[in-house]
């Protein structure tokens, strides 16, 4: 762990596998703090993946509120979006790399199609099903102006890029 692409491995018999770079940093020795938890789950019932989905989110994710660019409090309650059900994961609400849309991308783990919905708290001027690289691909339906329904597949993915 200390070079990369070093020339002794017995996995890699004959040589390196790309440009020698000492990392002595890479096996982070020292003191680290990590933080477990335990889900029990009957095995009578049912696999119970909205519920890991939801209480490891509360576990992993402890959310709040922060101001990036001006100063002043945010209040500590509301939201800019919701999904439901609980088995649609959040993986990503950020700024789109062109600065042009905000995109949120959420994905569902479940062995089945999961129907849903993203609710925003203001309204939505254009809404586009995207690329996970941002390409803007065919328009997604907005309800009342700020639903829009989404439909993800068995371990699926589905980007928007949101215009507000």
């Amino acid at each position: 762990v200390g070079t990369l692409a070093g020339e002794r491995l017995i996995t890699r018999p004959g040589g390196k596998a790309g440009w020698h770079n000492d990392t002595p940093d890479a096996q982070c020795q020292g003191s680290h703090t990590f933080r477990y938890a335990i889900f029990p789950q009957s095995s009578e019932g049912p696999t119970g993946e909205e519920d890991l989905n939801r209480v490891s989110e509360q576990f992993h994710l402890p959310f709040f509120a922060v101001r990036r660019k001006n100063n002043g409090d945010l209040p500590r309650e509301g939201s800019f979006l919701s999904i439901s059900p609980d088995s649609l994961v959040l993986s990503a609400v950020k700024q789109s790399e062109d600065g042009d849309a905000v995109i949120v991308r959420v994905y569902n783990p479940s062995p089945a199609e999961v129907a849903g919905e993203i609710r925003y708290s203001r309204d939505v001027r254009k809404a586009y099903i995207s690329r996970l690289d941002e390409t803007e691909g065919s328009p997604a339906e907005v309800v009342g102006g700020r639903i829009i329904p989404v439909r993800v597949q068995p371990s699926g993915v589905v980007t928007l890029r949101i215009r507000f």
